[in-house]
């Protein structure tokens, strides 16, 4: 069986920590999930999330692209909504602290040499 890089492992449990943060909103928010759609968004959000976790544990390369594309629109929603909105609460706090630690599992992907994908097993 081939092993994974460590930095996989690392950035997945960052992205899985996220996730955990991200509940903390739950505790934070103005609107609770008391709607149907409320609740689906939030559910579709953490699913989405542990399955890139999921994904990038496995040793998938790809994965930090599509993580990047989602850093870049959430870091751009990120900015519009501060500059909407600058008063600080702990929605929008939270969703900061989850954005830098999406941010720094993206970084740690990154940094994976080329040759260590899946078949990482096979550079010992």
């Amino acid at each position: 069986m081939a092993t994974v890089h460590p930095n996989y492992i690392k950035s997945s449990n960052i992205i899985i920590l996220s996730i955990l943060v991200g509940l903390l909103n739950l505790a934070f928010s103005q609107t609770p999930l008391n709607t149907p759609q409320s609740i689906g968004a939030f559910l579709t959000t953490i699913l989405f999330l542990a399955a890139i976790a999921f994904l990038v544990r496995k040793g998938l390369s790809w994965m930090k692209y599509v993580l990047l594309v989602l850093s870049i629109i959430g870091v751009a929603g990120l900015v519009m909504i501060i500059l909407k909105k600058p008063v600080f609460n702990g929605v929008l706090v939270v969703n900061i602290v989850q954005t830098l630690l999406q941010l720094w599992a993206l970084i740690i992907l990154f940094t994976i040499p080329k040759s260590a994908g899946a078949v990482a097993g096979k550079n010992k």
